[in-house]
Order: structure tokens, then C-alpha cells, then sequence
């Protein structure tokens, strides 16, 4: 009761407070009833805009209200490769994504940079990674990409910090379901993965879920749906 009152005089002038004061002493349980009627408040506020996820080997929950997404186009960086590119990236609907190669090894998505014309390879903005400029010894291809395609984040951070990077290629499947995002981990018994569609809105949501890791049969150890704090986009 005590505290009840006490945010109440927050509010209200001292006369009021000695009304309210007198009011209470004379109808008791009209001060019970406003006591349960401010906890339920609290408690439906809470529950309404602070969804929280929990993940393993975290002691702390996340709140995330909103998902940030970037559309993102890097700048020009210092260093530079040779290189060519074969096909649009397979991620992106922008005419400004690539599949490219440098040697054996394989880059997706390179991005057109910000001056228009530079192609701009293993880009990491999650972690401010500059990556390289393209040079090409072949032309580019004919994009071939439509308004059909989906345009999907090529990295993501979930709630509690941990990033994602879109699964290129071939990739495994859980309860038919493709992965379609490969999260970094240091813990030597299991993966996370990112699995299925994400559901996008205000806050953006996907479902996660823990793998042993050495198992000869998939074996799920954990698995369900998490707020997304960031997710990055070809611009």
C-alpha cells in the first residue's frame, strides 16, 4: 500500500493525496483492488512489448522491440584481386550482386560499390571487414535476376548477439526443412542453424536450432523461434 501511494504523490498534490489517503481508510479493499489492478498493468505491458529469447550458454535475456535492417552497398576498398563472376548472387534480387571467384574460391554476394561501377568482395559489415575490390579478367554475365526473386539478408544477428551467415550451395535439411543460415559458434559439441523462411515485420523472427555436432544420426538438441536484432541486405 505504502508503495502504491508513494507514486501516486508523484502524481497528485499533497491535498489530493490526503483524499485519496482518506478514501483508502475508509473503503479498505478499494486500495487491495487498486493494487491487483496496477499489477496486472504491469504485468500486460510487459508481456505485450518484451519479447525475450534465451540462448544456450547465455545467463541473460535479450529484449528486442525492433529488427534493424541495413540495405547496405560498401565503399571502395585499398585492397584489390583478379577475379570473374559467373551468375548473380544467390541471395539477392539486386542486379548489383554477384557470384564470383578468385581463384578456387568462391564469393557471393560481391556488390557493386559505391561509386557505381567497383566490385566489392568479401564485405563482412557485421564486422566492419573492408574485403577487396574485383578486378575482372572476363566480362560480366547478363544478369539474370526478376522482381520474382526474393531478396534475402546475406548475414544476421540474433537478439543475443550471435551472427548468421546465408548457407551457399548445398546444405543440410531438419524435419525437411532447408538451413538456410549458418551461425558462429564456439562451443565444440553443437552448431547452430537458422532453418526455414524468416518472418519479417517490426521485428523480424527466426527459428533456430541447436545441432550435436559428430553425431552419425542428426540429432536436435534444441530448437525455436528467436527475435532478430540486425539483418543486412544488398542494397
Amino acid at each position: 500500500m505504502s508503495t502504491i501511494l508513494y507514486i501516486m504523490s508523484t502524481i497528485l498534490d499533497i491535498n489530493s493525496m490526503a483524499k485519496v489517503k482518506r478514501t483508502l481508510f475508509r473503503f479498505p479493499y478499494l486500495g487491495v483492488l487498486l493494487v491487483i489492478l496496477v499489477l496486472v498493468l504491469i504485468f500486460l505491458v510487459e508481456r505485450k512489448v518484451t519479447p525475450y529469447v534465451k540462448e544456450p550458454n547465455l545467463s541473460i535475456q535479450t529484449p528486442v522491440l525492433q529488427t534493424k535492417v541495413v540495405m547496405f552497398r560498401p565503399d571502395v576498398p585499398a585492397e584489390s584481386k583478379e577475379g570473374s563472376c559467373f551468375a548473380n548472387s544467390v541471395m539477392s534480387n539486386s542486379k548489383d550482386a554477384w557470384r564470383c571467384t578468385v581463384g578456387n574460391q568462391i564469393y557471393d554476394p560481391c556488390i557493386v560499390a559505391t561509386d557505381g561501377k567497383t566490385l566489392v568482395c568479401g564485405v563482412d559489415p557485421s564486422k566492419n571487414t573492408p574485403g577487396f575490390s574485383l578486378t575482372l579478367i572476363t566480362p560480366l554475365p547478363t544478369p539474370e535476376v526478376s522482381e520474382d526473386m526474393v531478396n534475402n539478408p546475406w548475414i544476421l544477428e540474433t537478439a543475443s548477439g550471435r551472427l548468421c551467415s546465408f548457407a551457399q550451395g548445398a546444405s543440410g535439411v531438419v524435419d525437411d526443412v532447408r538451413i538456410n543460415y549458418y551461425c558462429e559458434s564456439t562451443n565444440e559439441t553443437s552448431d547452430a542453424v537458422i532453418v526455414g523462411d524468416l518472418k519479417q515485420g517490426k521485428l523480424w523472427n527466426a527459428k533456430r536450432v541447436v545441432l550435436a555436432k559428430n553425431e552419425p544420426t542428426l540429432t536436435i538438441l534444441q530448437e525455436g523461434i528467436v527475435p532478430l536484432k540486425t539483418v543486412w541486405l544488398v542494397e
